[in-house]
């Protein structure tokens, strides 16, 4: 028996996406047929979950070498039946290559497979045969067709130096082994007997900037027969070299002549260049993308910090950098502005509030974030600020860590206050204020959207309603197009994909819930939880909808539903009001003066968390909890915490108003950050009491007023 038989059968895919380059095995005998389903979906999902990569997409999958993957292709060229497809992917590119045992590699155009595969999926009752014939014959005539390159007849340079630029085509070809020597034995030349700039060791023509851009353009993508781009910066001491299809890759001048100079003791031209090559292939900083090129290279040394931000509001995306080491406390600082500043101007753009911020794509963000995760010099932070979500998120070099938006705003404004009177710097401040409350990015709500909104006769309710707690429940007949709307992929025969929608009236603000949940069944069962934000068009189409309904299978309105809510929530917590009880102003002074505790007749309830509630009997526990969930200490006297418990019970006051008495935050002895409230006779004055500001001062002899903590 043929061993090859026995043998298990798998494809391989070597795959290029945001950059990376991944070689996978897939032990499964796929063929073309199923890799062009798979670049279709991936596509698909990725506008759902940007993130993903190709590697996700088959489970279980192996990570191989490139040996490992030319030698399967080799493999499947023999026709063995082991290896049933070798592919290769490009979605930066947007390229799709399969290997043809009798042809060799034919690319295509993504955009011409999925094509080609939805005209496959929308003719029904085919078997696997049929459908592979009916691709391949979509096919027929859209391969890509490369025109053979000329040999390279000159090169393209850059040179920076004494701070004047000049761009120059050069007359010959000149690889990179070669224009290394040659600056090499430029800088060791005398000044006398040396051209005043580099550049002119070369004969060649003046570009423009604009004309060398082109040529990096044309290059960078394969259409241009130059031997190579060269972007020299001397006075900043860096060599860049252009890669066609990646991007820049940054050396310093220093590491540069040096392995030319250990290149130039080989015999031979060949065995020159190969040391080179070889040697300087270590040498390399970074690979940076052409889009932020300039920010990298038109700095002195390393000088150069940026900080780079995403920003996700209204279902909106925005990537942009600036040129500074931007710490936490700037981040959360100039955010917390930009909130404040939209209540009075909606419109207003949050790069006011970032200097010199620079607007870039989205493949420029990710690259600075795989350099900050590799603790590069250029990039020091990296945010992703998701507004919907209410995450603030920082990239540090063991990973993301998020945390919440009002509690980081909350932070910077309060480190900000403190500055005059602390020592401790407003970043460790801020960190040290959000220690502990970092939230999992998993937990966050997942909003979607599609490409419009839902027309008014997409809107119908059905089914019984349901009260989930403080929530009346309703079922949304999904008679629109929810790939559309949502922004979903679950019309389509390449899954068994499918979505629930609910709407929810919330009965204890009265109001209709701004989101829809969305629930998105796979066809494994498993279940994603969505969310989608509701425009406000949208909600005043859905509101009478929503009551008609609840009108028609409850006989109750959406006003009685809440009324019948807040009484049983008012029996489930009593909550009487205490008889009411006016202290005359000599009367309070008595109390004040007296060693008799003072306490409130009813507590009053703080709610600390969602679920959470604290119950205060007195104002001092009142003001300990709305210091939660930070530890800053409350200095009160006796005497003051005893007046405004007595004024609060008697209903004269709110516990708020007494809370407002305190001073600004400091420090106390201990070092501790503290809050101070004033002594009776100044607090009764804040509040308004003249009468017994005046009784206060008649008593008999000033009491010793203790200070607790």
């Amino acid at each position: 028996m043929n061993a090859d038989n026995d043998a298990q059968q798998y494809a391989v895919f070597h795959a290029t996406e945001r950059g990376e380059e991944m070689y996978l095995r897939v032990n499964r005998p796929l063929e073309l047929l199923d890799a062009a389903a798979s670049v279709c979906i991936h596509n698909d999902m990725k506008k759902i979950l940007p993130q993903l990569s190709y590697r996700e997409f088959y489970s279980p999958v192996d990570e191989i070498t490139k040996t490992e993957f030319e030698t399967a292709v080799a493999k499947r060229m023999e026709n063995t039946g082991i290896v049933t497809g070798a592919f290769q992917m490009d979605f930066d590119l947007g390229e799709f290559s399969a290997l043809h045992i009798m042809d060799g590699w034919k690319t295509f155009r993504m955009e011409d497979v999925c094509k080609a595969m939805k005209k496959v999926s929308e003719v029904k009752g085919l078997d696997r045969d049929e459908m592979f014939r009916t691709l391949t014959e979509q096919l027929d005539g859209k391969e890509m067709r490369y025109a053979p390159q000329p040999a390279p007849s000159f090169s393209v340079l850059h040179v920076t130096s004494r701070g004047e630029s000049r761009y120059t085509r050069t007359d010959v070809p000149v690889p990179f082994p070669e224009i290394a020597e040659e600056l090499r034995r430029y800088l060791g030349r005398n000044r006398e007997k040396k051209p005043a700039t580099f550049d002119l060791c070369y004969p060649g023509i003046q570009l423009s900037p604009g004309e060398f851009d082109g040529h990096v353009s044309d290059y960078l993508n394969r259409r241009s027969d130059a031997a190579g781009v060269y972007d020299v910066n001397l006075d900043a001491g860096i060599f860049c070299v252009l890669r066609a299809g990646q991007g820049w890759e940054r050396y310093s001048v220093s590491d540069v002549c040096h392995v030319a100079w250990m290149a130039s003791h080989e015999q031979t031209f060949k065995a020159r260049q190969e040391h080179f090559n070889a040697e300087i292939a270590q040498r390399k900083s970074m690979l940076i993308p052409p889009a932020v090129f300039h920010h990298a290279v038109t700095v002195q040394g390393n000088d150069l910090h940026l900080a780079v931000f995403h920003l996700k509001e209204h279902q909106t995306d925005a990537w942009f950098s600036i040129s500074a080491p931007a710490q936490s406390f700037f981040a959360a600082t100039a955010l917390r502005e930009y909130l404040l500043r939209q209540q009075d101007q909606p419109g207003v753009s949050i790069s006011g509030f970032f200097r010199e911020a620079r607007s870039m794509s989205r493949n420029d963000y990710e690259w600075y974030t795989a350099n900050c995760l590799g603790r590069s010099d250029i990039v020091t932070q990296v945010y992703d600020l998701d507004l919907d979500n209410g995450a603030f998120s920082v990239l540090h070099t063991d990973g993301w860590k998020h945390y919440p938006v009002d509690v980081v705003c909350d932070a910077a404004h309060l480190a900000s206050n403190l500055t005059q009177l602390s020592p401790i710097p407003e970043q460790q401040r801020l960190l040290d204020r959000i220690a502990g409350q970092e939230i999992r990015r998993e937990d966050l709500e997942i909003y979607i959207r599609g490409d419009r909104h839902l027309d008014p006769g997409e809107i119908s309710l059905s089914d019984s309603v349901e009260q989930m707690d403080k929530l009346l429940n309703f079922y949304m007949d999904v008679c629109f197009p929810p790939d559309v709307v949502l922004g979903t992929f679950v019309e389509t025969d390449e899954n068994d994909d499918y979505v629930n929608v609910y709407a929810n009236y919330d009965l204890e603000r009265g109001t209709l819930c701004d989101e829809l949940d969305v629930m998105l069944w796979r066809g494994d069962g498993d279940c994603v939880e969505m969310k989608y934000r509701l425009s406000p068009e949208e909600k005043e189409l859905l509101l009478p909808k929503m009551e008609e309904h609840c009108q028609r299978n409850t006989g109750m309105t959406l006003s009685a539903w809440r009324e019948q809510y807040l009484a049983e929530q008012s029996a489930e917590v009593p909550s009487p009001e205490p008889e009411e009880r006016i202290l005359l102003p000599s009367e309070l002074a008595e109390a004040i003066r007296s060693d008799a505790p003072a306490l409130f007749r009813q507590p009053v309830r703080i709610q600390i968390e969602p679920d959470e509630w604290i119950s205060c009997n007195s104002f001092r526990e009142y003001a300990n909890a709305m210091q939660y969930p930070d530890h800053t200490r409350v200095h009160i006297p006796e005497a003051t915490e005893k007046l405004l418990t007595l004024l609060v019970d008697s209903g004269q006051i709110t516990a708020w108003q007494a809370n407002k008495l305190h001073g600004e935050y400091t420090f106390d002895d201990d070092g501790r950050e503290a809050l101070y409230w004033p002594e009776p006779e100044e607090a009764v004055a804040r509040l308004g009491f003249p009468e017994l500001a005046e009784a206060l001062r008649q008593g008999q002899g000033e009491p010793q007023w203790e200070q607790q903590m």
